[in-house]
C-alpha cells in the first residue's frame, strides 16, 4: 500500500472519530445553549456573551501563535522526523508565557478601562460584569498555556484524544449550566467560576497526555535564536490574520452592543452558536487534513497536496451546506423546538439564517489558509487579507452610524468575506504557482451548482409542508437526502466519488 493510500485511511479514521466527537458536542453545546438562556435569561445572557466575547478579543495572540506551532510540529515531523520535535516544544514554551504575560497586562488595562467606561451594561450588573470578565480572563490564560500541548496532540494526529477531551469539556458544560438553574449566588458569576474550571480540567487532560504519550516531547536547555525568531516570525505575520478574524467576530458584537445593547448581542449569540454547530461539521474534516497537507508540501508531494486541497474545500462547502440549507427554510420551528416559543428575540431567525450564508461564504477560506500555513510564507498573504477582512469595521461603523438596521451588517460581512477569498486565491497564485483557473473549474463552479440546485429542490419541498415540527424533521431530512444524491452525481469527481462510496461501503460492512 503507498505513502498516500496510508495517509488517506489515516485521514479517513480520524475525521470518524472528530465526527463522532462533532455530532455529540453539537447536540450537548446546542442544549447548553437552551439551558443557560433558560437560566439566565436574555439580558444576562447576552451580558455574558458581550463580555466574554470583548475579553477574547486578545486570544487572537494566542491564536496565531497555536496554528504556527502545529506548523513546525507538523514540518518537523514531515522533514526530519520525532527527534526534532523538543526543540519547537521548548520554544514554544518560553513563547506562550510571554503571550499569557502580555494578554494579562492587555487585559487588566486597557480591558478593564473599557468595560468601566464604554460598555453598555444593564442597571444593576456591573458587580457581576466584573467577575465575569476575570474569570473569561483566567479561562484564557489557561488556553493559552494548553497550547503546546494541544497542538502536540493534533501534530500527532491523535484524534481520538481530542476527540475524548471535547466530549468532556461539553459534558462539563451542561452538568455546570444545570447546576446554576437553583443556585441562590448570583447565577452569571457562579457560572463564569464554573467555566474557568472547564479550562482547567482542559489544560490538565492535554498537559499529563503528552508527558505520557510522546517521548520525544521534553524540555531542552538553551533557546535557539534563529528558530526562536523563525517561529514568532511564521506566527507575527499570522497574527494579522487573526486579529482580523477576531476582529470581524467580537469587533462587530461589540457594536451590536453599542448601537442596540444586549438584546441584540443575545441574538448574535443564539445565531453564533447554530453558526458554530454546522461550522464544527466541517471543523473535523479539516482537523484531520491539515497535518497531512503540511507534511506532504514538506516533503515536496505538491501535486497530492493540491488534489487533498481540491477535495477538502469542495468537502468542507457541501457538508455546511446539508444542514444550512434545510435549516434556513425551517429556522423559526427549530429556535421554537430548541429554545421555546418566545423566549429569544424576534430578530433572531433572521440573524440565524444570515449567519449560515456567511458560514457557507467562510467554509472556502480555511483550507486555502492551510497551503498559506504549508509554504510559510505569511507576510503578504496575512497583511492583504487581514486588511480586507478589517474593512468591514469602519463600513459597519458608518452604517451604523446613519441608521441601518443590524442584519444589514452581517450581509456585509458575508460580502467581505467573498472578496476575501478571491484575494487569497490570487496571493497564493502569485507566491507558488496556484492554478486559480483550475480552483475555479474543479472547485467553486461545482459547489455552485450544487448550491443552486438544492435550494431549489429545498424551496420545492417547503412550500408544500406544513410549519410543524414533525413536518420540518421531515422537510429536513428529504433536503438532505437530494442534496445527497445532486452531491454525488454533480458535486464530485469520479475519483473523488468512488472513494467516498468504498469509504461508507466499509464501515457499512465493519458495523
Amino acid at each position: 500500500m503507498s505513502n498516500n493510500e496510508l495517509n488517506s485511511q489515516r485521514v479517513a479514521k480520524n475525521t470518524i472519530y472528530l465526527y463522532l466527537r462533532m455530532l455529540f458536542v453539537m447536540f450537548i453545546t446546542l442544549l447548553t445553549t437552551r439551558e443557560l438562556l433558560s437560566a439566565l435569561g436574555v439580558e444576562d445572557y447576552g451580558l455574558y456573551i458581550v463580555v466574554c466575547g470583548f475579553v477574547n478579543m486578545f486570544a487572537f495572540l494566542n491564536t496565531s501563535m497555536a496554528n504556527g506551532i502545529q506548523r513546525f510540529y507538523n514540518y518537523e515531523i514531515g522533514k526530519n522526523g520525532e527527534q526534532g520535535i523538543g526543540k519547537i516544544y521548548t520554544h514554544a514554551l518560553a513563547i506562550q508565557f510571554i503571550i499569557a504575560i502580555v494578554i494579562l497586562l492587555l487585559v487588566e488595562s486597557f480591558g478593564l478601562w473599557y468595560l468601566n467606561s464604554k460598555m453598555n451594561i444593564p442597571e444593576g450588573r456591573f458587580t457581576a460584569a466584573f467577575w465575569i470578565f476575570q474569570f473569561a480572563m483566567l479561562q484564557m490564560f489557561l488556553n493559552v498555556i494548553t497550547v503546546p500541548y494541544s497542538a502536540a496532540v493534533m501534530a500527532y494526529e491523535r484524534m481520538n484524544f481530542y476527540a475524548f477531551v471535547g466530549v468532556v469539556d461539553a459534558v462539563l458544560k451542561l452538568l455546570f449550566t444545570y447546576a446554576i438553574c437553583n443556585a441562590s449566588l448570583d447565577k452569571l458569576i457562579l457560572y463564569g467560576a464554573l467555566m474557568s474550571i472547564v479550562s482547567l480540567n482542559t489544560f490538565l487532560f492535554n498537559y499529563l497526555y503528552c508527558k505520557k504519550r510522546f517521548a520525544y516531547l521534553k524540555y531542552t536547555k538553551g533557546i535557539n535564536m534563529p528558530l526562536f525568531k523563525d517561529m514568532l516570525s511564521f506566527s507575527g505575520w499570522n497574527f494579522f490574520g487573526s486579529f482580523a478574524h477576531m476582529m470581524q467576530g467580537q469587533g462587530i458584537n461589540l457594536l451590536f452592543n453599542a448601537f442596540w445593547g444586549t438584546i441584540i448581542n443575545a441574538a448574535n449569540g443564539i445565531a453564533n452558536q447554530i453558526n458554530a454547530a454546522i461550522g464544527s461539521l466541517t471543523t473535523g474534516f479539516v482537523t484531520a487534513v491539515r497535518p497531512q497537507m503540511i507534511k506532504n508540501y514538506a516533503s515536496g508531494n505538491i501535486n497530492y497536496l493540491l488534489k487533498m486541497y481540491y477535495s477538502t474545500s469542495k468537502l468542507t462547502f457541501y457538508l455546511i451546506m446539508l444542514l444550512a440549507v434545510p435549516m434556513i427554510g425551517e429556522i423559526d420551528v427549530i429556535l421554537d423546538c430548541w429554545l421555546g416559543h418566545g423566549k429569544y428575540p424576534d430578530i433572531t431567525p433572521l440573524f440565524c439564517k444570515l449567519s449560515m450564508i456567511m458560514a457557507l461564504c467562510n467554509s472556502y477560506a480555511t483550507p486555502t489558509s492551510i497551503i498559506a500555513h504549508a509554504t510559510g510564507k505569511m507576510k503578504t498573504f496575512q497583511v492583504v487579507v487581514s486588511f480586507t477582512i478589517l474593512s468591514l469595521l469602519p463600513i459597519a461603523y458608518c452604517l451604523a452610524k446613519i441608521g441601518c438596521t443590524p442584519y444589514m451588517i452581517i450581509i456585509l460581512g458575508a460580502s467581505i468575506n467573498i472578496i476575501a477569498q478571491i484575494v487569497r486565491l490570487f496571493i497564493i497564485k502569485k507566491q507558488v504557482g496556484f492554478p486559480v483557473m483550475n480552483y475555479v473549474r474543479i472547485v467553486f463552479i461545482p459547489t455552485v451548482i450544487v448550491l443552486s440546485m438544492s435550494m431549489l429542490f429545498t424551496s420545492i419541498i417547503d412550500f408544500f409542508m406544513p410549519n410543524q415540527i414533525m413536518y420540518s424533521i421531515l422537510s429536513i431530512s428529504i433536503s438532505i437526502l437530494i442534496s445527497i444524491v445532486i452531491i454525488l452525481c454533480l458535486g464530485l469527481n469520479r475519483t473523488e466519488r468512488n472513494m467516498v462510496i468504498s469509504f461508507i461501503k466499509s464501515k457499512t460492512k465493519s458495523v
